[in-house]
């Protein structure tokens, strides 16, 4: 069950929210909050908060344990995101609204909510509720199969993919300052 509340500081929640010692999923809580703290330095984002929780049922060793849903504000984009340790993927669950005019495509990384007729958007809070992705789309939910998606989900949001863009190796040798911090370079 969703337990909503006016925001509050994510540090705070996680201080108040740790699981006991003797969970078994302890590690599997801890990763998701580091994750989202990787997430916050990589990209920048300096607003994370938790607008509500709910107890998740782990896989065997069933236990429960509170779940966040954070909220991640940076660049005119919101993210309310969340991981449910869902015994079947999509385990990250996103709805994101993106407040300017940047031009974004999902390049089919969204993964359906309903995949196995289970709709993790009944945990996030009614105001977070959106359609699937499609094109053009500016307020979206979507099913993300695990954190290598979320990651490239952010990155998306704070980057224009560009045909212009490489990273094969004649292409960087071409770059003067690659070519003389590099000592094993060829000429």
């Amino acid at each position: 069950m969703l337990r909503t509340y006016k925001p509050i500081p994510f540090d705070h929640w996680v201080c108040e929210n740790q699981p006991g010692d003797d969970a078994q999923y302890r590690t599997g809580w801890w990763d998701t909050i580091e994750f989202v703290r990787f997430l916050a330095n990589e990209f920048g984002i300096m607003d994370i908060t938790i607008i509500g929780d709910f107890d998740a049922e782990t896989p065997p060793p069933t236990e429960i344990l509170r779940m966040p849903v954070f909220l991640l504000r940076f660049n005119s984009v919101d993210v309310c995101l969340k991981n449910d340790f869902s015994p079947l993927e999509p385990y990250w669950s996103a709805s994101v609204v993106i407040g300017d005019k940047r031009e974004f495509a999902c390049y089919g990384l969204n993964a359906p909510l309903n995949r196995w007729k289970h709709n993790s958007l009944t945990l996030f809070p009614e105001t977070w509720r959106f359609s699937p992705y499609i094109s053009g789309s500016r307020r979206f939910s979507c099913g993300l199969a695990h954190e290598h998606a979320v990651f490239t989900l952010f990155w998306l949001l704070t980057h224009t993919p560009s045909s212009e863009y490489s990273d094969h190796f004649s292409d960087l040798a071409t770059q003067s300052d690659f070519n003389e911090s590099n000592p094993c370079r060829r000429e």
